[in-house]
Formats: structure tokens, C-alpha cells, sequence
């Protein structure tokens, strides 16, 4: 059993993780380097200058660490590119957690191609066909495919039994369309190949098996914050995914918030505002209403300064809703979008004067028990159009969002 275990990158060129002298240095203190034949080879010049034994192998991982486990002291691993990177750097982790592991890194095959076409890679999807189940690869390589994302980047670590051919052949029987689709061979070797071709092409032809695929929904300069985590496109506001109220749903909201608004400059509370997207659609058709956004959630206390921190007559608080109303100025109109029924509640209790107000639930059991002291209740669900692969139209549902309604107290 190895004492420590060092893990040194390498590129196909023989550059190394580190510099010649610290490698010479940490190989003389070393019992045995492993690596493969090629990865040997490379580096056969400066592994002249250390005395430390080597032994090739070209194996599984399974017998990698088998041929780890079988040597003492400190043991040196080469391994491809960024070997925390899809390497063996997880495998060697997980198998002697208690054993101290120092990992030096090249650049990744990912890296390099990205750069080689020209584009930055943070948002791009990764897979790995290498040691996958072809079951596990096949759904992360088709729920890629499925994404919403227009501007899909999608990358393939290529394997000899998931070579481009058979990948670029999965992805035109899923019927997925791509503007530009690369095939990089022996990325950072000196015989590298990069290939853009349609998917058709690539099905018809053979490529090595260390390449990697690259295919793109829309090639151009990306300017907007990562989609993982917020989204502003098409004018919308900063929101995390998933957390705003659709499109169409906000018309309906705004119709029924409108009329108690539209004369003089009014005041309209929007109460667990999220986004601030239902509060901006109103200050949109209604630019001198004063907005009042309260939420307790910090993330959301943070979008609606990107969102609203700039506009005039807009208050932001950051204040438990079902606590703090009394001290806010009069609402002409108020809108619940979180705080549940308690905000309900409340506002029943210390409103003075009767004010409209509008809630959204998703639950049918908060809708109706907000239903029964408003007075009025409504489910919107209003499905969008998809176009098909062969040209006809299906009906998508988004879950259905109840409003309630009516004047308090």
C-alpha cells in the first residue's frame, strides 16, 4: 500500500503539470512511476534524469489501482490532461480516502478543444462516455438533447466503444438540430485533427478514439449570466430558474391589478415579490405607480435590487411580510405572490380601509382556504403551442396557478 500518491498530468505533447526540476525532485523521492506506454515514452528524457522505476500498463481502472495498490512508499501516477477531470483522480480518492494525494494538472482535452474552435465552455454540458453503462450515458447524452437551452453547447468525451459516428448517429435518431458540430481527434498531440461537419457527415466516416464531440445549437459570443443559475433574456427579469410567474399568467394577474391603479399615482404592495416580475409588468403599463416589494429570502432581496433597485418610487424591503405590514405606506392594490395564507390573514386584521387584493397559490388547499375570505377563485392554465419534429402541433401544459381575489378587510 502506497505511503502517499502523487497524479501528474500530461498533455499528447509531454507537457506536464509542473516544472522539470519539481518533477525531478518529487520522482527521486518516489519508489515507482506508473503510466502508459505512451505516456512513458513522452516523457522517456527527463524520466532519464531521476533513476525511478517505471512500469507501463494499458488497463481498466480497476486494474490501475490494482497495480497502485501493489507498491509502497510514495508512487507516482501519470494520467492524461486534468486527471480531476473525468481521470482517475475520483477512482483513487474513493479507494484510499486515508492516503495523502497531491494531484497536478494539465490542461483538459475539454479545455483545449473549446479553445481550438474559439468559444468559452463554463456553460457547456460535459458527458464522459468513458467507463459509463451505455444506459447511463445514453439518458445524460438525451436529456442534454432536451434541454430548453437554445444556446446549447454540448460536449462528448469520445470513447472506442462511443465513437463520434455512433454519438452523432444517436443524435439524429432523437431528432436533435444543430447549427455547427466539430469533431476534435488527438487533441494537443502534434498530428491533431478539428473537422466542423454536419452530423450526417460524421455517421459517415471513422474517427479516433481519443476525440472529442462538440456540437452547437447557436455559435455566438455569450453576454448573458450563466443560465444555471439566473436568467435575463428576451427582456425578462434576473430570476432563478423556474421562479417566475409565466408570461401569460402574469397578463391575467395585471388585468385583474390594473384597474385599481390606473388613476393617479397609486400604490401597489407586491408581497413575497420573488423577481419583482409581476410588480414591473404593472410599472410597465403604469408608469407612475409607487411599488412596495417585500420578501425574506435573501437571494430574492438580491434580484429585486438588480431588478428594481434603480426605479423611482420603488421600496424594497427585506421584512417578514405577515409581521411588518402595519408599518408600510396605504396600498391601493396589493399582490401576494408568497407568504402563504397568514399574509391573508394578517392583512384582514390591519388593513384600514378596504383594498383590493390578488393571491397566487399553487396548492388547491391554500387556494381555497384564501378563496373562502377573499371571495373569489380562479384557475389559469393556459397551454403553448410546440411544434413537432415532423411539422404538426401539440398542446404543453405548465402546472396550474389559482388566484384569488376580492376586497379587505
Amino acid at each position: 500500500m502506497p505511503d502517499t500518491i502523487s497524479v501528474i498530468g500530461i498533455e499528447g505533447n509531454g507537457t506536464i503539470g509542473m516544472t522539470d526540476d519539481a518533477f525531478i525532485e518529487l520522482a527521486q523521492s518516489s519508489s515507482v512511476l506508473l503510466g502508459s506506454t505512451r505516456q512513458i515514452q513522452l516523457l522517456s528524457e527527463l524520466l532519464s534524469k531521476t533513476g525511478i522505476p517505471v512500469q507501463t500498463w494499458e488497463a481498466t481502472d480497476r486494474a490501475m489501482l490494482a497495480e497502485i495498490e501493489s507498491h509502497q512508499g510514495n508512487v507516482l501516477v501519470l494520467a492524461s490532461g486534468d486527471p480531476g477531470y473525468f481521470g482517475i483522480v475520483r477512482s483513487i480518492a474513493q479507494a484510499w480516502p486515508d492516503i495523502p494525494l497531491a494531484v497536478h494538472p494539465s490542461s483538459s482535452s475539454i479545455s483545449l478543444a473549446f479553445a481550438r474552435i474559439g468559444l468559452n465552455w463554463e456553460d457547456a454540458v460535459v458527458i464522459s462516455a468513458h467507463g459509463r453503462r451505455y444506459g447511463d450515458f445514453l439518458m445524460k447524452l438525451l436529456d442534454a438533447v432536451d434541454s430548453s437551452d437554445p444556446y446549447l453547447k454540448l460536449a462528448v468525451l469520445c470513447s472506442p466503444d462511443n465513437p463520434p459516428d455512433f454519438i452523432a448517429q444517436i443524435l439524429l435518431d432523437a431528432r436533435a438540430t444543430f447549427e455547427h458540430c466539430f469533431v476534435l481527434q488527438r487533441i494537443g498531440y502534434q498530428d491533431e485533427l478539428i473537422e466542423e461537419l454536419s452530423l450526417q457527415s460524421i455517421c459517415q466516416k471513422t474517427f479516433d478514439s481519443l476525440s472529442i464531440l462538440i456540437v452547437l445549437r447557436e455559435r455566438r459570443p455569450e453576454a448573458t449570466v450563466g443560465n444555471h443559475v439566473l436568467a435575463h433574456r428576451s427582456g425578462q427579469p434576473y430570476h432563478r430558474r423556474g421562479m417566475i410567474t409565466k408570461e401569460e399568467v402574469r397578463e391575467v394577474i395585471v388585468s385583474k391589478l390594473q384597474p385599481h391603479l390606473d388613476t393617479g399615482k397609486k400604490c401597489l404592495w407586491d408581497i413575497g415579490a420573488g423577481s419583482g416580475s409581476i410588480a414591473l409588468s404593472v410599472r410597465n403599463r403604469l408608469p407612475e405607480t409607487q411599488l412596495v416589494l417585500i420578501d425574506k429570502d435573501p437571494i430574492s432581496l438580491r434580484l429585486l435590487q438588480l431588478n428594481c433597485g434603480n426605479l423611482e418610487n420603488a421600496t424594497i424591503l427585506n421584512s417578514d411580510a405577515a409581521k411588518q405590514l402595519p408599518s408600510l405606506p396605504d396600498p391601493d392594490a396589493i399582490f401576494i405572490g408568497g407568504g402563504g395564507i397568514a399574509v391573508v390573514r394578517r392583512l384582514r386584521e390591519t388593513l384600514t380601509r378596504p383594498t383590493f387584493v390578488l393571491a397566487s397559490y399553487a396548492s388547491i388547499n391554500r387556494a381555497v382556504e384564501s378563496a373562502d375570505i377573499l371571495g373569489n377563485l380562479m384557475q389559469v392554465i393556459l397551454p403553448t403551442g410546440k411544434k413537432l419534429p415532423d411539422g404538426s402541433w401539440r398542446l404543453s401544459g405548465e402546472n396550474p396557478v389559482f388566484l384569488t381575489w376580492g376586497f379587505l378587510p
